[in-house]
Order: C-alpha cells, then sequence, then structure tokens
C-alpha cells in the first residue's frame, strides 16, 4: 500500500508541474514529463524492487516511467492547453470551471480571481484542483498574458 502510495504522490507531482509548464511557449511538456516520470518511475523502482535488485528496478522504473511521463506531457498540451488558456481569459472571478480527462481518469476545476496589471501584463490567481484516480491535489499560482488568448503561468 505504501508502494502505492508512492507511486500515485511521484505521478501527481509530475502533473501538478506539467500544468505548471503548460502555458509557457518555452516549456516542452513531453520533455519535462519524461524527466520528471523518468525521476519518479526510478523512486518507485527502486522501492518496489527487492534488497538484491535495487539498481535493475531504478533503471526499469526511470525507463518506464520516462515513457509513462512522455505520454502524459503530450496528452496534457493538446488536452488541457486551450482549457486552462479559456479559463484565465474568459470565466468569471470565483466562478469554477470543470473539466474531464477521461483518457487519465483526471478531472479538473479551476477557479480565477480577478485580474490584476504587473509591469503591464494582465495577470490572474488561479487554482486549480485536479482529481486524479481519486486522489486530490491543488495548484495555486498566478498566470500573466502573453498573448490574446494565451497565457503564462507565472508561479
Amino acid at each position: 500500500m505504501q508502494q502505492n502510495s508512492k507511486l500515485i504522490l511521484a505521478f501527481t507531482s509530475a502533473a501538478l508541474v506539467l500544468l505548471q509548464g503548460c502555458n509557457d511557449p518555452n516549456v516542452n511538456n513531453r520533455e519535462l514529463g519524461t524527466i520528471l516520470g523518468g525521476i519518479g518511475g526510478a523512486v518507485v523502482g527502486s522501492n518496489i524492487a527487492d534488497k538484491n535488485n535495487r539498481a535493475f528496478g531504478t533503471v526499469v522504473g526511470a525507463i518506464a516511467g520516462g515513457f509513462l511521463g512522455n505520454q502524459i506531457g503530450k496528452d496534457i498540451d493538446q488536452a488541457n492547453r486551450s482549457r486552462i488558456n479559456h479559463v484565465l481569459s474568459t470565466q468569471r472571478s470565483n466562478e469554477p470551471y470543470t473539466w474531464q480527462d477521461p483518457d487519465h481518469h483526471a478531472s479538473f476545476v479551476m477557479t480565477t480571481s480577478p485580474s490584476f496589471r504587473d509591469k503591464g501584463r494582465i495577470c490572474r490567481p488561479y487554482k486549480i484542483i485536479m482529481f486524479i484516480d481519486g486522489k486530490k491535489s491543488v495548484k495555486r499560482g498566478t498566470a500573466c498574458r502573453v498573448g490574446r488568448n494565451e497565457w503564462q503561468m507565472i508561479n
């Protein structure tokens, strides 16, 4: 049971980081997903393997996690980027916007706060609640407009 919790934590953390970068044109979510998935997979593989096979478990976990992270990063790019931009561009403050990602057994609830100006940019605080395989994660931050309907998450 503890190993499953570590696996879920690793992938949830990776998903949060991917969401952090998903609106940043300088971030390649597939590469980021590969790296984070590889790290998470190595940790999980090391913990699952018995004492005599930890190195092998670490390598196999890193490869499997890297592959999964790459695929998740690709899907987050394609499936959720437009939704996040839409919410930041059009949703009224303090009104939750919900969407599903059935391929990853995930759902998201995003709420924005009133916009403000920072160094000439329009910015909005946000909160994303993610439910992945029944586990809840919360990400709070601020995004600033970088195009007509494009936003960059700055923290």
